[in-house]
């Protein structure tokens, strides 16, 4: 409890110091995440040109294209201003035109929407306007007050300069981490791992290369999502068309809301430049094709193994930075979630962050199976399962999903946190789906035999086995019988399997008109081994000759002391896993079947 408040404490202390010190959080992040990108690129050239060679050149490289980029952006933006008062006056234009098409309509809504604003309760009334004036009684006096134009300047000017300012400090922290970053990363080694260096080091390099794949999947997806918009705007017509690309390829580093900033300005520029609405319509709709096209084919394709961040915790992450840092913060959403995960995974007391954060299932497909059917919801039980048989066995749903369910079952009845009413109706869900499944099977193989042709009459004249599978006392052997018998019946066996309502001695005697050529016989824990000996003893006893495997569940993979146990008696095998058993059926009766007859093997 104590380590609890403890972590709980210390995550607060951390978002307090991240929102008040952000003046020097932010710059730190941004320059790590260049450094992410740039130090691979680094690492190469010093080897021919020595460290401090490469990251000047690499530095000059990045700095003298971004200029280049921004030389040809201003000539960019000097043609658009130049053209900017022909621009408002053909929107002014085209808005009145459109109003008037509308019969005014647009007019009316506003004059009632502000009525009724004066209406509301403390509202600031102002007395209506008639012909100009003020309730008719004279002339109104418009004063445009210029008193605050120098105020507006001063605070551009000022955010041009923090803008140069803050990239001037990013990229001096750059320079400065690509020179030293061997030394910082053996600091970090110190100061976090203590005395975890494999385990500091596993999470270091998962971050790193997490990061670096994120950043470089997008900064190729963003150009390319640029160049698509200055390709398709130039195609339409509409002017500057590699300003609003590159716009576009810029924005989007914000996730969700910067493309369609981006796309609000060409659309405009669409609206001035055009006598109709052709113009607009096909700006509008190639940014909403090109995002289509983004987010639902080439992100997931690129992004399914880059980040390893859930698309909603996603969401919530950039919600919560862009609240706590601002539109940097939706700049620096993924990456730093990214961290966090790979933290989350490699130290325990934070691993409630990768629960949270990652991709990765939150429960394993036996745990979402048993909840299900805690919740007594069979269909999704059932659609689970044909999900699971799609992809694999039958043999492997029963032994990754049916049986770990009936472990866990048993383990929380064991800690009083299940009843006995609802593992009896857990175990009756469970038989439920097994009969589905057997009803299926016995549905599917008439029609598999028709449509087998001669194969098919091959098949019925085939060895089958008569197989026996025999549960030691608890319905959870029963269960595993019946799963038992249905994967080697899938295998081509004839298996069936008995009650464990049964006594022994009604165990016993039944095996003994089954005449059955191979008996199995399942344990499920918390049954014990000395229930399966002294059944195995006295089928022995009434059935001398016929061999009998013992399939143990959940009672470990070593099963030497398990067949130490039945050393007393003949011809008994010992399996782990259901698939044990059924290679050990295998083994044993395909030299029954080569030298008997099929029709004394298939009879019961």
């Amino acid at each position: 409890m104590l380590l609890r408040i403890y972590t709980v404490i210390m995550i607060v202390a951390v978002l307090c110091a991240l929102a008040v010190a952000q003046h020097i959080f932010v710059p730190l992040a941004l320059a790590s995440l260049l450094t992410f990108v740039l130090a691979p690129l680094v690492t190469r050239l010093e080897r021919v040109t020595g460290r401090i060679a490469s990251v000047v050149l690499v530095i000059v490289s990045v700095t003298a294209m971004v200029l280049l980029v921004g030389y040809v952006l201003s000539q960019q933006l000097v043609d658009l201003a130049t053209k900017l008062p022909d621009y408002h006056h053909a929107i002014q234009r085209k808005v009145t035109t459109f109003q008037e098409s509308t019969g005014g309509q647009y007019d009316r809504l506003s004059r009632a929407i502000e009525a009724v604003r004066q209406d509301l309760p403390g509202a600031n009334r102002l007395p209506p306007v008639v012909d100009g004036r003020a309730d008719g009684a004279g002339p109104v006096t418009v004063v445009v007050d210029n008193s605050n134009a120098g105020g507006d300047v001063q605070s551009v000017i000022g955010l041009i300069l923090g803008g140069f300012g803050l990239a001037a400090l990013v990229l001096l922290l750059t320079v400065f981490m690509l020179l030293y970053r061997e030394d910082i990363r053996g600091r970090i080694l110190r100061l976090v791992g203590n005395g975890r260096i494999s385990q500091t080091t596993n999470a270091m390099t998962e971050t790193g290369t997490r990061v670096f794949r994120y950043l470089l999947m997008q900064l190729c997806l963003n150009c390319g999502f640029g160049l698509a918009v200055a390709i398709g705007l130039y195609a339409i017509g509409v002017p500057n068309p590699a300003l609003w690309g590159a716009l576009a390829a810029t924005l989007r580093f914000i996730p969700y809301v910067g493309p369609w900033i981006a796309a609000g300005f060409p659309i405009l520029i669409a609206l001035a430049v055009s006598d109709g609405w052709t113009t607009v319509l096909l700006t509008v709709g190639l940014f909403v094709t090109l995002e289509l096209i983004t987010n639902n084919v080439l992100e997931p394709w690129l992004y399914r193994t880059s980040t390893g961040v859930s698309s909603i915790a996603l969401i919530f992450a950039s919600v919560f930075w862009a609240w706590l840092w601002g539109p940097i913060g939706l700049i620096l959403a993924t990456p730093m979630t990214v961290c966090l995960v790979v933290i989350g995974r490699h130290i325990p007391r934070l691993s409630f962050l990768s629960v949270l954060l990652s991709d990765e299932d939150p429960l394993l497909p036996h745990q979402e199976f048993y909840h299900r059917l805690l919740r007594a919801d069979l269909t999704e039980a059932v659609v689970m399962a044909d999900r699971w048989r799609k992809e694999r066995s039958l043999l492997s749903l029963y032994e990754e999903i049916y049986l770990p369910v009936l472990l866990t079952a048993e383990s929380d009845h064991g800690m009083a946190e299940l009843d006995h009413e609802r593992r009896a109706a857990l175990h009756q869900g469970v038989r439920d789906l097994l009969d589905d499944q057997a009803l299926r099977s016995a549905a599917s193989a008439p029609a598999q035999a028709q449509g087998s042709g001669e194969g098919g009459e091959e098949a019925d004249h085939r060895a089958r086995a008569n197989v026996l599978c025999l549960p030691v006392r608890a319905m959870r052997d029963e269960l595993a019988a019946v799963m038992l018998s249905q994967a080697l019946d899938e295998a081509g066996n004839d298996a069936r399997d008995l009650s464990a309502s049964l006594t022994t001695s009604e165990l016993v005697e039944g095996a003994a008109l089954a005449q059955p050529a191979l008996i199995c016989v399942t344990v499920v824990l918390p049954s014990a081994g000395v229930q399966a000996r002294t059944l195995c003893t006295r089928l022995r006893a009434r059935l001398p000759t016929v061999p009998l495997i013992v399939c143990f569940i959940g009672h470990g993979s070593d099963n030497t002391d398990l067949q130490r146990s039945f050393a007393g008696l003949s011809d008994v095998t010992v399996a782990t896993t259901l698939t044990q058993a059924v290679h050990a059926v295998t083994g044993l009766l395909q030299p029954v079947a080569s030298d008997s007859d099929p029709g004394t093997l298939a009879a019961s």
